[in-house]
């Protein structure tokens, strides 16, 4: 017990005071403790857009791009027009729809006259089934029309004067990225018109040496 008492006395007594010549002659030098800067590293790269925020705006038929309404850089809304197309296709979808619907109304008045023509007695049951056969099949062909034209993203109505006329809107809310196309080039289904960035993180790729 003694002996653990007098040991912070003995290493008290045993610091030595040194003053400013003798600091000089050992070469004592002293500094504020202070955190390493990190090296500098200059590396070049791109930012890039996710894959998950990237849309692509296409041609959904084979057209002509007659307007583009934006630019690349320029911030757009779900919905906004960006570009309006002239399209024989779409003229000729149009004309088909058209067609398809004198062609449903005609078999369903065929149909209308040979269901009274039946009641009474003047007609076989076989023309009767045959007119309702003629019917549906006008009927099937008449939505399939409509289901091209809503997958090529127009009406079956023509838009003001021009029935090939299609008006390309942004499927989301983002950035222009580029355009791909420009106003008088043509284009086949499904080609590329511009790139929209949606909103979200972006990925910055660096170019790194393995060292």
């Amino acid at each position: 017990g003694v002996a653990l008492a007098s040991a912070p006395a003995a290493a008290a007594s045993a610091v030595l005071g040194l003053d400013e010549a003798q600091r000089a002659a050992l070469g004592l030098r002293f500094a504020p403790v202070a955190p390493a800067s990190a090296p500098s590293l200059s590396l070049p790269g791109v930012v890039v857009v996710p894959p998950t925020l990237h849309r692509v705006v296409a041609t959904t038929v084979d057209a002509a791009l007659g307007e583009l309404r934006v630019a690349a850089g320029d911030r757009v809304q779900a919905g906004q027009v960006l570009a309006r197309l002239r399209s024989p296709q779409l003229l000729e979808m149009r004309r088909s729809l058209a067609t398809s619907r004198t062609q449903r109304d005609l078999a369903a008045d065929a149909l209308a006259r040979d269901e009274q023509l039946h009641g009474e007695g003047l007609i076989a049951l076989a023309r009767l089934r045959a007119s309702q056969a003629r019917h549906q099949e006008s009927d099937a062909v008449l939505a399939e029309r409509g289901r091209q034209l809503e997958l090529a993203g127009a009406s079956g109505h023509a838009e003001g004067t021009d029935p090939g006329l299609l008006t390309v809107r942004a499927p989301a809310g983002g950035v222009v990225v580029e355009t791909v196309a420009l106003p008088g080039q043509r284009l086949a289904a499904g080609a590329p018109i511009l790139p929209i960035a949606l909103g979200g993180a972006r990925w910055l790729a660096l170019q790194v040496a393995p060292e």
